[in-house]
């Protein structure tokens, strides 16, 4: 895991993201793991955040992403 690499141009826009907003990190992983995900992030240069520790089930979690393009693109400009 801590040799995968970041998805292009996620860095950026989570720190973009970061100066206006609180970020939470939700994932699937189990607690044992939290350790890893962590250092994994911090290497990759991903802006500190609150990590999910209620292991909520994925199905469970609704993410509500809008992007004025459609296209993943973070744009920053375009939110409230």
């Amino acid at each position: 895991m801590l040799k995968d690499a970041a998805v292009p141009g996620s860095v950026q826009c989570l720190q973009e993201l970061a100066q206006r907003y609180q970020l939470v990190y939700i994932g699937a992983r189990p607690v044992s793991t939290l350790p890893y995900t962590e250092e994994w992030l911090a290497r990759s240069g991903f802006p500190s955040g609150p990590y999910n520790t209620f292991l909520l089930r994925t199905k469970d979690i609704l993410l509500d992403m809008l992007t004025d393009s459609g296209t993943n693109r973070c744009a920053i400009t375009s939110w409230p």
